[in-house]
């Protein structure tokens, strides 16, 4: 399948992407634009709605109504690091976020061994192994994979953790990629019944679903179940179809395939194996990276340190949103 984004895109087997003429047929679909603020249709009665250049997530019908909605981010409390309502940022960059997702994400999902286990978790996740496994009919799974950046050294880690490290600060902190699942059930998504505003993401992810099955089967690949896996970073998200392999159903027994074989430098699994150890895996795999050949290390951003500040005070002091519960 062609990338939405990145036109030189390589195919990974079993892992699917919504090509561009399945985009563009979700989009003749969805409703007509309307102005975010005063709720204007476009086309009626001459009115205009454009979409905002930095995500065309969302329209505006006029300078004043997209104005309105402008705000600044609230950075002085780490407690409170975004003020959440519905509003749009002035300079907002979403689209650029995006791309940036993409990029991370292929990244990592390009590398053989990262996909491999990541294909375990999503075994372990989904609990295939077990003999009462029973996916609901007409629906399928779909899981959010967190992507974070992590300090490389530990002085760097524990400083932002205890908040001698300013998380709103220049300094500079080498980092690597680690992933990570929380604890929360999986979803199972519908593959009919979408017609709402709201449920237009939910719709072009069974479109995504769709086409994906389809390719497997015409590939002789009809047995490999498929989940859809978002990819999340800083509030964004990116849909990609990932198809659970033979292979990694034999990792997930306890039989790694050559290809799988953990490098010396870190310890094996233990056995029966656990979502956050086996993504705890790939992430030291990252790290034994120090050339970034997989291109999956990077300066922290703001966004990176105060994520961390945080997840330290809800760890120690229970201040802040549930969703910290667990590894991520």
């Amino acid at each position: 399948m062609e990338n939405l984004i990145d036109t030189e895109y390589t195919p990974i087997e079993g892992v699917h992407i919504l090509s561009d003429s399945s985009y563009r047929k979700h989009v003749r679909k969805l409703p007509v634009l309307t102005c975010e603020t005063c709720k204007k249709r476009n086309g009626e009665k001459g009115i205009e709605v454009k979409r905002c250049q930095g995500c065309w997530s969302v329209g505006f019908c006029s300078k004043e109504c997209q104005r309105s909605l402008w705000y600044a981010s609230l950075l002085s409390d780490y407690t409170l690091f975004i003020q959440s309502r519905p509003i749009h940022k002035e300079n907002c960059r979403t689209l650029q976020s995006v791309l940036d997702l993409e990029e991370l994400a292929r990244h990592f999902y390009s590398e053989p061994f990262l996909l491999h286990y990541l294909r375990v978790a999503l075994i372990l996740k989904l609990g295939l192994l077990s003999p009462s496994y029973l996916p609901p009919a007409d629906r399928f799974p779909s899981i959010i994979v967190h992507l974070h950046m992590h300090p490389t050294s530990q002085e760097h880690e524990m400083g932002i953790y205890s908040g001698k490290i300013d998380a709103m600060g220049k300094e500079k902190i080498p980092g690597y990629l680690t992933v990570g699942i929380s604890n929360e059930p999986v979803s199972y998504i519908p593959l009919t019944g979408f017609s709402s505003i709201r449920d237009q993401e939910h719709a072009m992810m069974v479109r995504s679903f769709k086409e994906a099955r389809k390719e497997a089967d015409a590939h002789g690949r009809s047995t490999n179940p498929i989940v859809m896996v978002d990819f999340g970073y800083n509030r964004e998200l990116i849909n990609v179809g990932i198809e659970i392999t033979p292979d990694a159903f034999d990792t997930a027994r306890g039989n790694p395939p050559p290809h799988a074989v953990i490098p010396a430098p870190l310890p094996p699994l233990s056995f029966p194996l656990d979502v956050h150890a086996v993504l705890g895996l790939a992430g030291k795999y990252i790290k034994l990276d120090q050339d970034d050949k997989l291109k999956l290390c990077r300066d922290l951003r703001t966004i990176d340190k105060v994520f961390m500040y945080r997840k330290a005070q809800y760890l120690v002091h229970g201040k802040g949103p549930s969703s910290f519960d667990g590894n991520f």
